[in-house]
């Protein structure tokens, strides 16, 4: 355990806000950190199986309310019901517990709270918030999100889904305790894997990296290569879900300080119009575009190739194919429904303000030729 207790210390300076509590049994610290705020009511906001799962370990000394009606890619109207309890309720602090969609929407209902304006003029007209939000609380119950230290909430309208960002979204705490991570099932590990995955090699290769950044994102590709397979097969293995909950945690902070890019635009389209999730839709295309980037972004391609243990770009490509092979839930688009005649319709959806971030120039037209491969 010596190396489990060195990362946990160096938690202490990661480059962003949130003050993170690390580790298998923090999760019952929350109601101390609640308590240091002095609230009057407390809005928990999750899904109803994390409620179910989890509701009776909530012993909080304070007035709490439970919204707990978050569905997966959660949608402008979800947000805009549990604002109206939070503020009929006159709640104080918020707590997002689960994976993450619910602490999604917990650091807009949050933020919202104390700012004037509807939702839908953040999300579409892209105004500014003007004031700090309550506090709030963020508790994964997933491994991958990275949400718990990110200042974005990623939410739907129809078939539109976009994410909302500002400094006064990042949590005020994060509580990542791994044991919540035990009994996702392996799909849903598998999944979750990708995402943090995903994360830590857009980040990398990312125009707006940094020093900080680059360490975190290696560190969550290093990560995940060793410990993912082993989670998915061994779920009751408390020391691969540290290991993959520190990867997310990692990635997250990735983000927060260099963004993500062409994984992620394309996988909203994918994710909207064919409810395929989240972390999957990223990692179906993960394989071509780290090809498409490795001209562009030759040195970092091989440093993420050498995260894994391989010496040369190619071999470190096959690494992570194989990776995603053994899951058996990456395969051809038409497998999940996507329609040949659908491609045009997705790369154009694909484009989005966040592929300026990819370091290689990227238009619809090579968006379309990589599904067209993958399909």
């Amino acid at each position: 355990m010596l190396l489990f207790f060195i990362m946990i210390k160096n938690l202490k300076n990661l480059p962003v806000p949130t003050k993170v509590i690390f580790g298998s049994g923090s999760f019952g610290k929350l109601n101390e950190i609640v308590s240091e705020f002095e609230p009057k009511n407390v809005l928990i906001v999750t899904g109803k199986t994390t409620m179910n799962r989890l509701g009776s370990y909530l012993k909080l000394d304070k007035n709490f309310i439970v919204f707990n009606e978050v569905e997966p890619n959660p949608s402008l109207k979800t947000v805009e019901k549990g604002l109206d309890l939070c503020k009929k309720k006159k709640c104080d602090v918020v707590i997002g517990i689960g994976g993450g969609s619910p602490l999604d929407v917990g650091k807009i209902i949050a933020v919202l709270t104390n700012n004037k304006g509807s939702l839908r003029d953040y999300f579409y007209k892209r105004v500014c918030f003007s004031k700090k939000g309550l506090p709030f609380i963020a508790v994964p119950t997933t491994a991958g999100t990275g949400s718990e230290v990110t200042s974005a909430s990623v939410l739907t309208d129809k078939k539109k889904k976009d994410a909302i960002s500002h400094e006064y979204m990042f949590p005020c705490v994060a509580i990542v305790d791994p044991e919540l991570t035990m009994s996702m099932p392996r799909d849903l590990t598998a999944i979750t894997g990708f995402d943090a995955l995903a994360h830590g090699i857009e980040a990398y290769w990312s125009k707006k990296s940094n020093p900080k950044s680059d360490i975190y994102a290696l560190k969550t590709i290093k990560l995940v290569y060793e410990n993912f397979l082993k989670a998915c097969d061994n779920p009751n293995n408390l020391r691969y879900r540290e290991k993959m909950s520190l990867a997310s945690l990692y990635a997250g902070v990735a983000i927060a300080n260099a963004g993500t890019n062409v994984m992620h635009s394309v996988s909203y389209p994918l994710t909207t119009f064919y409810n395929i999730p989240h972390g999957l839709a990223c990692a179906l295309t993960t394989i071509e575009f780290m090809k498409f980037n490795s001209k562009s972004a030759k040195r970092k391609l091989l440093d993420i190739a050498k995260s894994t243990g391989a010496r040369s770009i190619e071999d470190g490509i096959k690494n992570i194919e194989n990776l995603f092979k053994k899951t058996g839930l990456v395969r051809p688009l038409r497998y999940y429904g996507v329609k040949k005649n659908d491609i045009e319709k997705i790369a154009k959806a694909g484009v989005t303000p966040r592929i300026k971030n990819n370091p290689a120039e990227v238009n619809e037209k090579d968006i379309e030729e990589i599904l067209r491969k993958i399909w």
